[in-house]
């Protein structure tokens, strides 16, 4: 699933992507996976299920503008996504 879900995203994102122009175009699948493990990463640390889905899709893509265009620290991602990451069905 990782691999598709990666596959998935830099689709979006990626060149030519649909989305592809939050990054000029010149978004590399290895910085999407970066991402993606940073998101898996959060959810396991947090007792979170990683769904795969296009609600995970766009957490990724605020993790990777966070990283790779605001420059942002890990710490300061980890802040945001205990702060806003809710992709689960608590009731």
């Amino acid at each position: 699933m990782k691999k598709e879900f990666i596959d998935y995203v830099f689709r979006f994102y990626g060149p030519g992507g649909v989305y592809g122009k939050h990054f000029n175009h010149q978004l590399a699948r290895e910085q999407v996976e970066v991402g993606v493990a940073i998101l898996i990463h959060h959810c396991q640390e947090n007792g979170k299920e990683f769904m795969g889905d296009s609600y995970d899709r766009e957490y990724i893509l605020s993790i990777m503008q966070q990283w790779y265009i605001y420059n942002d620290s890990l710490r300061e991602i980890n802040t945001f996504l205990s702060k806003n990451y809710c992709n689960c069905d608590d009731d």
